[in-house]
């Protein structure tokens, strides 16, 4: 496989009879046939109508090099005008064919080879006499459809290839309804091998008008005729391969034909199954296949539109993610050539319709895909509106841009992740339709699950019966939904820029209604119009892209994201991040209904005692909570230490260690001992000492306090709080 080259093609030619006077005799041809000695060194055949068809040049082994006997045939080429030394692929003339329009009453016997025609026409003037061209084997590729109800007597060569071939001609007669009329003659057992009626006959008695007597009906000899039968499935199998192989390309990871005609694939079962009936008991046509050199053979197989269609052959590092290798890329272009013409209108609506600052970015995506083919986008466009309005139709405008087979826009969430699915294959672009997460048992591993389609460089498919393979991965996505909390989002999500559509369903309708635009719209989708050519030329030559990169980064982040966000998280997640913006409790010491409450909340959080904390309390009551969710809660919305971890280590008074989060910053002081005094230092939380942390969490970290420790803190506070920052209010 590594040193597979596309095979050379042979020369085409397009066989013809020769329509000018000046083209129908090859050179050496009329060179012959300017001496008077030079019959039996050519024949000419010529059609039912008298007209020339072909040459075929004898040399005897006296006239050759090697000593061996040399047939030569010529044909004439339409596309280069000039003779060729081929013969006619099929539906050849017969030598003489022109006498049976002649003399259509009279008998008709075939021979095997010209020389043996001619001899006879002497011998046995009341018969016509034919030959097929092209020896024993040839017999198929002769046309003897003019010997329709004509008696017909066979005589063969004597020899065991001339049997075989007279039968062969028989088996055609009788299989393609041409005559049943059919009679052989009878040859002497004592003729040399291979005598026809062009040699002398040495046996006394014996002529050749003997010879023709002894004729009986054709009764076919079961043993030739299943060796025929053979023989015409080996070649029709042999003839299907040939077309095969170019029709196919094997597919190593898969251990399936790829069907170039209509970009599929084939299991071996099911192609061997379908040409059955050509190879009966004989080899199966896929073994055939296989064995072939000439099929062409690849590791795995992708869809970039930025390849050449066909074989490719991948280069270390090339392609991020893609192993190097040969691949087969079954990317069809698409057949739209991009023409100026108006669009206004179109872009003009949707500009309206998905909103004047989102569909900048938007026609910048369909832009990117047009202008740089097979680059795939590292985030997916994901709009929400009401149902219908136009979302559709946006689909349809990128198809018929990019091309109907190379975009799939009615594609579900199951379709994609289901086990068996293969919906990326020979697909540029997809929409995930009707996109709604929030109902599936857990939102938060489908939207993973969707995340990879959209981000991965290859993907794992499981094509059905097959091992599970991995392809590479080059598809682009829109999404739609009609419900505003479809996917499962955080605050660091990077790979969705999300629109909401604010419009009702009924100013949108009224919209694409108006003046008729529906129907002028969905004309300019037709593929047989200038449209799709008009908005090709649109995204590839008017819409301008900044800055590339963006594709290849984060998503542009919108207000319609950061909803997405909010509605993602759990209820207590959200109150808790709501009092944490408002700063009252648990991230306060009181509120104002329990001013004389507290809740030992010192800005500095230890995860354990915060969660017991906020499943006791009877504001968080009923509501799901767990360490996992707590631990999440406190790592999004903590202030990192100036060491950049998200948790410090605290000693607490009694000596016990414990990891802290930071949620406030407190201004504080702390005494420091001088060298004549102790004296009180400005700082802050996060740059205290463990053993100061630990100092300082032990203050808050009760939730009861009786009055005397309530002093203290006050009195801690009035001490250690600096101006002009006023005292914390507990």
């Amino acid at each position: 496989m590594d040193d597979y080259k596309p095979e050379k093609k042979a020369p085409e030619y397009n066989f013809v009879i020769p329509a000018r006077k000046e083209d129908h005799y090859p050179n050496e041809i009329s060179n012959l046939m300017q001496y008077s000695d030079t019959a039996g060194k050519y024949f000419v055949y010529r059609n039912y109508h008298n007209e020339i068809c072909f040459f075929v040049r004898r040399k005897e082994p006296d006239e050759t090099n090697d000593g061996k006997k040399k047939i030569t045939p010529y044909s004439f080429d339409e596309k280069s005008m000039t003779w060729k030394t081929r013969a006619w692929p099929s539906d050849r003339v017969l030598y003489k064919e022109e006498d049976l329009k002649l003399h259509p009453k009279k008998p008709v016997v075939v021979h095997e080879g010209e020389k043996a025609v001619n001899a006879a026409e002497k011998l046995l003037p009341d018969y016509i006499h034919v030959s097929w061209q092209g020896g024993s084997n040839a017999c198929h590729l002769t046309n003897f459809r003019w010997l329709k109800d004509r008696e017909v007597i066979l005589w063969p060569d004597h020899d065991e290839e001339g049997i075989k071939a007279i039968h062969h001609v028989a088996k055609i007669l009788i299989e393609k309804d041409i005559t049943s009329n059919i009679q052989i003659v009878e040859l002497p057992k004592d003729l040399p091998e291979g005598w026809d009626v062009a040699d002398q006959i040495e046996i006394p008695y014996v002529t050749v008008e003997a010879i023709l007597n002894s004729k009986k009906e054709f009764i076919p000899d079961d043993k030739i005729w299943s060796l025929l039968q053979d023989q015409v499935d080996e070649r029709l199998a042999k003839e299907q391969e040939k077309d095969l192989t170019d029709k196919y390309s094997y597919v190593r990871d898969r251990d399936e034909l790829f069907e170039k005609e209509n970009y599929k694939f084939v299991s071996l079962p099911k192609l061997d199954n379908w040409l059955l009936h050509l190879t009966k008991s004989g080899t199966k046509m896929s073994t055939r296949l296989l064995r072939s050199p000439k099929l062409v053979k690849v590791h795995s197989y992708m869809t970039h539109a930025g390849l050449a269609p066909g074989v490719v052959d991948i280069k270390p590092g090339q392609i991020i993610g893609i192993e190097p290798g040969r691949y087969l890329n079954n990317y069809r272009p698409s057949n739209i050539s991009p023409k100026r013409g108006d669009v206004s209108e179109i872009i003009d609506y949707y500009r309206w319709f998905v909103g004047p600052e989102e569909w900048i970015i938007v026609e910048q995506v369909i832009a990117f895909c047009v202008l740089h083919p097979g680059v795939k986008i590292k985030w997916a466009c994901s709009f929400t509106s009401k149902e219908g309005g136009g979302k559709g139709i946006l689909g349809q405008i990128i198809a018929a841009i990019l091309g109907h087979h190379n975009v799939r826009t009615q594609v579900s969430f199951r379709d994609l992740t289901e086990k068996h699915s293969t919906v990326l294959e020979g697909k540029q672009f997809i929409i995930i339709n009707e996109l709604d997460l929030s109902s599936t048992k857990s939102i938060k591993a489908a939207t993973n699950s969707l995340k990879t389609y959209i981000t991965d460089p290859t993907i794992m498919i499981n094509p059905k019966m097959k091992t599970p393979m991995e392809i590479p991965n080059f598809c682009n996505f829109f999404i739609y939904s009609n419900e505003d909390d479809s996917l499962y989002l955080r605050k660091d999500t990077r790979r969705y820029y999300v629109v909401n559509i604010e419009h009702e369903q009924k100013a949108i309708t009224a919209k694409i209604e108006e003046n008729g635009f529906k129907d002028r719209l969905l004309a300019a989708l037709e593929p047989t119009g200038s449209g799709p050519g008009n908005l090709l030329y649109y995204f590839q030559n008017d819409v301008k892209i900044p800055d590339t990169k963006i594709f290849h980064a984060s998503a542009p982040r919108t207000a319609a994201l950061e909803q997405l966000i909010d509605k993602s998280k759990d209820d207590i997640t959200r109150l808790l991040e709501s009092a944490l913006e408002a700063e009252t409790w648990p991230f306060a010491n009181h509120t104002d209904e329990l001013k004389d409450q507290y809740w030992g909340y010192s800005g500095l959080i230890i995860r354990d005692e915060f969660f017991n904390r906020i499943r006791q309390s009877d504001q968080f009551k009923g509501l799901f909570w767990n360490i996992k969710v707590c631990e999440k809660f406190l790592k999004d919305n903590c202030i990192r230490w100036p060491n950049g971890e998200l948790t410090k280590q605290i000693v607490l008074m009694d000596g016990a260690r414990r990891r802290a989060y930071l949620f406030k910053d407190y201004d504080v002081a702390r005494e420091i001992a001088g060298p004549v005094r102790i004296k009180t230092e400005a700082a802050k939380l996060s740059q205290m000492s463990e053993g100061e942390l630990g100092q300082h969490y032990m203050h808050f970290q009760h939730l009861d306090l009786h009055s005397t420790q309530v002093g203290s803190i006050e009195e801690y506070y009035r001490k250690l709080v600096l101006p002009p920052k006023p005292p914390i209010n507990l």
